[in-house]
């Protein structure tokens, strides 16, 4: 499974199965972004091989976050906000053994795999590790304004690439909510 259908399947999840009225792709050096609705700040970076979650360990937020000093916001290392939780994504062949490299290198993580059923247009996400809290904190108005800004960039450029290749784009809608 590539790494933007991951990343795709988790963006909905988040919006649409966990209700969180932002989210983003691509912002702030995050592959997903999402805010609750308590405005707790949630990165989920997406990982398509055991060897790059692995990897990912050198990252500076993972050593600081590793030493229990859980700051990481204004999408730039700060000690004044906050990331509230930290999730991995993979591919669900890859649970099990990503499972055990959180444990053992990311203590703090929680691990999210997804699948597709073949031949629909649904997909399954399920929470194999809960993510801890790392930080209580709200996000700032002005960083979630830059979060919105950020997407919204970011579909202005997906739309001139689909534009410019002449792609035609069919819309799965939205799942009904129950008693509407």
């Amino acid at each position: 499974m590539k790494a933007d259908l991951v990343k795709a399947i988790i963006l909905s999840h988040f919006r649409h199965d966990r209700q969180c009225p932002v989210v983003a792709l691509e912002a702030s050096n995050m592959d997903v972004a999402a805010v609750t609705k308590a405005r707790r700040l949630v990165e989920i970076e997406v990982k398509t091989s055991i060897s790059d979650l692995r990897s990912d360990k050198r990252k500076r937020k993972h050593q600081l976050w590793g030493k229990e000093a859980y700051k990481f916001v204004g999408f730039r290392y700060s000690p004044e906000d906050s990331v509230s939780r930290f999730y991995f994504a993979v591919p669900y062949d890859l649970k099990e053994k990503a499972v055990k490299v959180c444990e053992e290198l990311y203590p703090y993580a929680g691990l999210l795999a997804v699948k597709v059923r073949p031949n629909w247009p649904y997909y399954f996400t399920w929470e194999a590790r809960k993510a801890k809290v790392l930080s209580a904190k709200r996000l700032p108005l002005r960083e979630l304004v830059e979060l919105v800004k950020s997407q919204s960039a970011t579909v202005c450029r997906l739309a001139l690439v689909v534009g410019r290749n002449g792609h035609q784009i069919e819309l799965i809608p939205a799942p009904d909510k129950k008693g509407e």
